[in-house]
């Protein structure tokens, strides 16, 4: 008999934060989510909308106090536009400079960077 969050084989199942910002600009700096157990971030899939050759450099950080810096999970933050397609099918990244996130700790999406018409971004976030 298979359980709630668990596939037949038992093992659970992947778990996930999702966020979708509304006209992303250059300087969003939005929190997440706080996590009280530690965690490992094993993938992001993003998805950019818009028009007029739309692009936008986010990051996500973490950090026990949400006013530092913080520490990003992709150092430099990733562009999204149509390359890879980011812009239809979406853009996965399964590479990062720290995936490990402790326990009480902030986690935030920042942008730094944005050109054209950007109407949407989603993000998927995938964690053990």
């Amino acid at each position: 008999m298979a359980k709630f969050g668990a596939t037949s084989s038992n093992k659970a199942l992947p778990r996930s934060k999702h966020i979708t910002v509304e006209n992303p600009s250059n300087s969003e700096d939005i929190t997440l989510f706080f996590t009280d157990e530690a965690l490992t971030i094993t993938k992001i899939v993003a998805v950019l909308t818009g028009s007029s050759s739309p692009s936008l450099t986010w990051t996500l950080r973490f950090h026990s106090d949400r006013s530092n810096a913080g520490t990003e999970v992709v150092t430099g933050g990733t562009v999204i536009d149509s390359t890879g397609g980011g812009t239809s099918t979406g853009q996965s990244i399964t590479s990062f400079n720290s995936a490990s996130i402790s326990a009480n700790t902030w986690v935030w999406f920042k942008t730094t960077a944005q050109s054209g018409t950007t109407n949407k971004i989603h993000l998927t976030i995938f964690y053990d």
